[in-house]
């Protein structure tokens, strides 16, 4: 039975970015100490994703067809001014007072763009392989090797693909870490000036949008080359309707086709490699072995550097539609697996499909065929080197085959000219650069008016029946003719600014999923290629090449110079119109947002060498007990880390983490279903509740596809490797830890689940982030939890509050006591527990108990966790200890550790909490409305550390008799026999009720 559960839309909320296809963190300066209200002043943005809305009852196939056409709920609205509006209170990136360009709603909305993700790796495969081979290569390469010779031609498609190498290497690091829509344009106006985004974004969108009817004219003379007596209209028609088509079918029916497309002109461009090397080695059927001797005769070279130079437009013109794997990066499925693999097929494809197949056709035609200016046009197959080749050689099929291949690289060049214009006219919408009714994205995540708009620039190609059509053509072509070296130079530059601000912010290359190959170096060198490029064009255009076989100079008139250089002066009005009239400024490095919409990359920290040795070529049947507790305690998973960013207050921070329990195989049941994320008592160690994992792997093997027991722990600040922070800067910084470790590991809902002092930093968190549990099953829980000393009336912790400040400052000293005793020191809290508790021995009896449960229902046995206990404890104070004083200062409220945050009295907390779900509930329009919160407590039989009065104190707290909060809260609590302080977190049948509890309605 279908769902009839509305969707809800993303938002940004206290600051922070949620999106579920995106590890997106959009983060303002948090602090533990400001209010929910507060914080909702912020939030101004309304976020879209790319899901489905469900319906209550099954639809016609009709009615879904038409419904498909709708738009996505929460999309950019149509009306309203966006990122521009005029602001007398607050400075703009030019002059207070003017007009406001907010340059960081622009980055949230293109991170979080409703485009559907659909592209698989072997789409982006076959377009970075085969999506830029065109007529550049196949026709047009004709006329650069007559103005400048073999050698020339070879050298110009080596240095513009050397340029290009560098270029995508630069791109493919800032995709893979941004896949955002708009992609280079959207990263002109962030690393950049949104003025130049503006500029590169409307640049390359009028480059495709005046591309599609160039190739639909291409297309119709094509045909010409089997009948020059038909109508090309027909054809443009019968080819403009299919690459419509096509797009309309989404992003799939782009990449589909494109699959087709490249693996059609690779099989070809293979074909002609072989064929070539065939004709050259027995040579045409009048005359025999050709090898190099077109070389020599006419010779290698034609108009000297001129000529060179000349080559390097037609050698850009055929890299055209590289980039394009950019824009796709926003409607992958995977696109931090796919896109590195795609992108370093660039030097493969520039190494094959151009330079070889290239050499063959300056060793089968000679520069001097009159033939390679014999085209009509620029697509003309007659014109074409690798038709002349084939036909020189006798052959009277070939041709046709080369000319049909032709006429697909036109069809494959369309279809990205709509894909790649629409795109960026979405994304330009999004940015506030473009009417905002081009931010229009339907249910199947279809960028609808931009796509068809841009289809509606495709009826210009019916001027080729105008007489002047080859005229028109050519001022067509010349508008589109350089704007991508403008394109190419921007995505290096973009990835300069981008490293430096990266730098700056204390990370370093090893945090990015992708890391170009040719570094900043190789930016610097693309960059300076693409501006070299554009010169010498300069130079082609006023002193032109000879065109003609008689060589006589062309006439430099502004016609011709216009006909090369026009895309320059289009950038310029662009680039200087919108600065004049938004007064925008440079984005300084400081200012640079790095972290919106960006895709985390796990680094995993440092292990010894004998634990590196321990994770490979165990056999289970002969390794000892030592050996398999080293391979489980040296699991990588234990070892992760990643960078909180620098902010106004503070440095960058490392926080150390372990990744445990079961996930799924299914990125989307990952994402859908709750992690458990435990928050561990005092030193807050990844290695405390160790028996958590085995007993999660077990539940998520247990529910299959569907389940995902995963228990994320944080070394909090100041253990292991986690970097230490001020003590009164350590609640706000677990605040900030806490989305960025929930979009790093892609988690979309979790319950909270704390043990001992843990509760502090769970109940923090439940008020700052409670939309973050699941919204049909919310569930916390507490075991043994700790509270105020003045609550547990505890004589002992009584006492203890009266220790000096600085003698519990010096707590670390004796952590490496923890780390070298091994059992001595984990056996007297339990001995501790049972001697001031009045315990009955029954602890004893427990952990036998849970010992032979582990060994045989989750598969630990009982040596190994002997074996454990130590290594743990070694664990848990190994690196950084210095974080230990601070946890204790603030367990005991001493010094700056006073502040406990929003929960300083739990009973104020609950009932200040217990207000706002009412609130919620009221407000709440669902079907279902706001879902009851569940909370669990389970305490110790002989807990020393808050003993009956605490928890006498917590139940009162959460209205456990007086059933005060049902409506909003589902309460109650557990009193587990034969448990101390810390052995409660350890029972395997708390653990299982609680696994229970979060799967909820999938047990």
């Amino acid at each position: 039975m279908a769902s009839n559960e509305p969707e809800k839309p993303k938002s940004i909320k206290n600051g922070i970015t949620y999106t579920r296809d995106f590890e997106v963190v959009e983060m303002s300066d948090l602090s533990a100490s400001k209010s929910q209200s507060q914080f909702a002043v912020a939030t101004s943005y309304s976020i879209t994703t790319n899901s489905r809305p469900r319906t209550s009852r099954k639809k016609s196939m009709g009615r879904r067809f038409v419904d498909s056409f709708r738009r996505v709920p929460g999309g950019l609205p149509m009306t309203g001014n966006h990122g521009y509006h005029v602001n007398d209170d607050l400075p703009d990136m030019g002059q207070a007072g003017g007009r406001f360009y907010d340059l960081r709603a622009a980055n949230v909305r293109t991170a979080n763009s409703a485009l559907a993700r659909d592209l698989k790796g072997r789409h982006l495969q076959m377009i970075a392989i085969g999506g830029s081979v065109g007529t550049g290569l196949f026709v047009a390469s004709g006329v650069a090797l007559y103005q400048s010779g073999p050698a020339s031609l070879l050298l110009g498609y080596l240095v513009t693909g050397a340029i290009q190498f560098c270029t995508m290497q630069s791109m493919g690091e800032l995709v893979t870490a941004f896949p955002v829509a708009g992609s280079f344009s959207a990263f002109s106006s962030r690393f950049l000036d949104p003025s130049w985004g503006f500029a590169m974004g409307w640049n390359y969108a009028l480059q495709w949008l005046i591309a599609l009817p160039i190739e639909m004219i291409s297309g119709a003379l094509a045909i010409q080359y089997w009948n020059a007596s038909i109508n090309p209209s027909i054809f443009v028609t019968i080819f403009l309707l299919a690459i419509v088509i096509i797009n309309l079918l989404g992003i799939k029916g782009y990449g589909e086709a494109e699959f087709i497309f490249s693996t059609v002109k690779v099989t070809a461009i293979v074909g002609f490699i072989l064929l070539g090397v065939v004709i050259n080695i027995g040579g045409p059927p009048t005359s025999g072995y050709i090898g190099g001797h077109y070389w020599t005769d006419p010779g290698p070279t034609n108009n000297g550097f001129k000529g060179f130079c000349s080559v390097l437009a037609t050698s850009s013109f055929s890299f055209v539609g590289t980039e394009i794997i950019g824009l796709a990066a926003a409607e992958t499925a995977n696109p931090r697996k796919s896109l590195p693999s795609a992108i370093k097929q660039v030097f493969w494809r520039i190494g094959i499909f151009y330079i070889v197949s290239l050499l063959l056709v300056t060793l089968l035609v000679p520069y001097n065929e009159p033939r390679l200016l014999g085209g009509q046009s620029s697509v003309d197959a007659a014109a074409s080197p690798f038709v002349i080749a084939v036909e020189s050689a006798g052959s009277t099929i070939l041709p046709s085959v080369m000319n049909a291949v032709i006429m697909i690289a036109v069809l494959s060049v369309g279809n990205s000219a709509i894909f790649g214009s629409s795109r960026t006219l979405a994304s330009l919408a999004e940015q506030s650069h473009a009417p905002a009714i081009f931010s229009y994205v339907d249910r199947k995540g279809r960028p609808l008016v931009a796509i068809l708009f841009a289809s509606s620039l495709g009826l210009l190609a019916y001027l080729v029946n105008v007489k002047i059509h080859s005229e028109i053509f050519n001022w067509l072509l010349a508008i589109c003719g350089l704007s991508s070296l403008f394109t190419w130079g921007s995505i290096c530059l973009c990835h300069i600014r981008f490293r430096r601000a990266w730098a700056a912010a204390g990370y370093s290359v090893n945090h990015l999923p992708f890391v170009s190959q040719a570094g900043i170096m190789g930016s610097i060198l693309g960059l300076v290629g693409n501006i070299l490029v554009l010169a010498s064009q300069f130079w082609v255009a006023i002193s032109p090449v000879p065109t003609s076989p008689t060589g006589g100079q062309p006439a430099i008139t502004a016609r011709n110079f216009f006909l090369k250089m026009l895309a320059v002066p289009i950038v310029i009005l662009f680039y200087v119109g919108h600065k004049l009239w938004f007064r925008t400024q440079i984005v300084s490095i400081a200012a640079m947002d790095i972290h919106t919409g960006r895709s985390f990359s796990r680094v995993q920290s440092h292990v010894s060498a004998e634990e590196e040795e321990m994770r490979h070529g165990m056999d289970p049947a002969t390794v000892s007990a030592h050996d398999r507790a080293l391979s489980y305690i040296s699991d990588p998973r234990f070892s992760q880390e990643f960078i909180l960013p620098r902010t106004a207050n503070r440095d960058p921070i490392t926080v150390c983490y372990a990744d445990l329990g079961f996930k799924p195989e299914s990125p989307a049941a990952s994402r859908s279903t709750p992690t458990v994320l435990f928050i561990p008592g005092m030193f807050g160690s990844r290695y405390i509740g160790g028996l958590l994992d085995p007993v999660a792997r077990k539940f998520g093997r247990s529910w299959a596809r569907n389940a995902n027991v995963s228990l994320p722990r944080v070394h909090r600040p100041g253990m292991g490797l986690s970097t230490r922070v001020p003590l009164s800067q350590r609640l706000s910084t677990w605040i900030e830890i806490v989305p960025l470790l929930m979009a790093h590991l892609d988690i979309e809902h979790i319950a909270l689940i704390s043990h001992s002092f843990g509760v502090m930093y769970l109940l923090n968190t439940l008020h700052h982030y409670r939309d973050m549990l699941h919204p049909e099953r919310p569930f916390v829980a507490f075991m043994a939890p700790w509270v105020d000393p003045a609550h547990s009336k505890l004589t002992l912790w009584q006492m203890a509050h009266y220790i000096p400040t600085q003698a519990i400052g010096l707590m670390n000293l004796i952590t490496p006591a923890f780390a070298t005793s091994g059992t001595v020191f984990t056996k007297a809290a339990s001995f501790l527990s049972s001697s001031i508790g009045g315990g009955d021995g029954r602890e004893l009896s427990f952990q036998e108990i849970n010992r032979k449960k582990l060994a045989t229902d989750y598969d630990l046995p009982r040596d190994v966790q002997l074996e454990l206990g130590p290594m743990r404890m070694k664990k848990i104070f190994e690196g950084d200890t210095t974080g230990a004083n601070d946890e204790a200062l603030q367990c005991l409220r001493k010094g700056d550790g006073r502040s406990w945050g929003e929960c300083d009295d739990y009973n104020v907390f609950v009932k200040a909490f217990v207000s706002t779900e009412r609130q919620k509930q009221q407000l709440d329009v669902s079907s279902q409305g706001h879902m009851k919160l569940k909370v669990r407590a389970y305490f110790a039989e002989s807990d020393v550390m808050i003993g009956a009065g605490g928890q006498k104190y917590v139940e009162e707290c959460w209205g456990w008799q007086e059933n005060t909060f049902d409506d909003v809260i589902d309460f109650s609590s557990a009193t587990v026999p034969g448990t101390d302080h810390d052995s409660v977190m350890e029972s395997i049948e708390v653990l299982e009720k609680l696994f229970m509890d979060v799967k909820g309605s999938l047990t």
